[in-house]
């Protein structure tokens, strides 16, 4: 989305960051359907998702394994998170 933001206003002007917002609402109204589907079946991992997309359940033992996981995975995602912004930063600031 942020990528597509400055060529579309560059190119289209007005009308492109009309699409911008029609892109981004339409993200949004998805990505909100998709949470509440994975809040009502409690499905949070990878494995979890696709299991569920080709109508398999886990069995218990990796359902377990599963949840085991979910503590690391958002710690691990928090961290490369602002890893990744503070090199992004950097590197944006030897630019400048």
């Amino acid at each position: 989305m942020i990528i597509a933001l400055v060529p579309l206003v560059l190119l289209l002007g007005a009308k492109g960051l009309v699409i911008e917002g029609i892109l981004a609402l339409t993200a949004l109204a998805v990505s909100i359907k998709v949470e509440k589907l994975k809040k009502k079946y409690n499905i949070q991992t990878f494995k979890e998702i696709s299991a569920f997309c080709e109508g398999k359940p886990l069995d218990e033992i990796s359902r377990q394994r599963e949840i085991g996981k979910r503590p690391y995975q958002s710690i691990l995602l928090t961290l490369g998170s602002a890893t990744l912004g503070f090199i992004l930063s950097r590197i944006l600031f030897l630019f400048r």
